[in-house]
């Protein structure tokens, strides 16, 4: 999933339907950060791609049907904070700041891995830990350098290695 928000795979037509639909997101995402008043049809394209893993999810998840949570939105909550912690990564000079974006893209990651073990095994997901039933409000850092996080992704991409492209 983090190749396909950094770019590295998912355009090629033999790429899964879910990490082509990531990568759209996160490109979407990074293109609306770059200007909020583009691309026009943003919110649109946004909910058509959230739609597309929720539609591909439940004819080939085997417990998808079970499942009253959405892996569209799994994806787009991720997508953000992982643009979030990448961003702040290159901005942010206050080091709980950028240890905050990066902890919430990792809860993001553990909640997808669960969510998927939940629709594709029938795993049911570890309760919330938090006792008044409440979500636990995410918190996206705003720092908004897409320039940065774009070289980012192509520097380091899915191996981590700065020299690998």
């Amino acid at each position: 999933m983090f190749a396909a928000l950094c770019g590295h795979i998912g355009n090629n037509p033999d790429t899964h339907p879910i990490t082509q639909c990531a990568r759209a997101l996160a490109e979407l995402h990074l293109a609306h950060r770059t200007d909020p008043t583009g691309p026009p049809d943003f919110a649109l394209r946004r909910l058509q791609l959230i739609a597309q893993i929720d539609l591909w999810t439940l004819q080939h998840a085997p417990f998808a049907e079970r499942c009253a949570d959405s892996l569209g939105h799994a994806v787009d909550d991720m997508t953000q904070a992982h643009l979030d912690a990448v961003t702040a990564l290159f901005d942010e000079r206050r080091e709980e700041l950028v240890h905050r974006a990066w902890h919430v893209a990792g809860e993001h990651a553990n909640a997808w891995s669960d969510l998927v073990d939940e629709v594709v095994y029938g795993q049911p997901r570890p309760p919330d830990p938090d006792p008044s039933g409440e979500p636990t409000p995410t918190t996206h850092v705003q720092v908004f350098i897409p320039a940065a996080a774009q070289q980012f992704c192509r520097q380091f991409g899915s191996t981590g290695n700065p020299t690998a492209r």
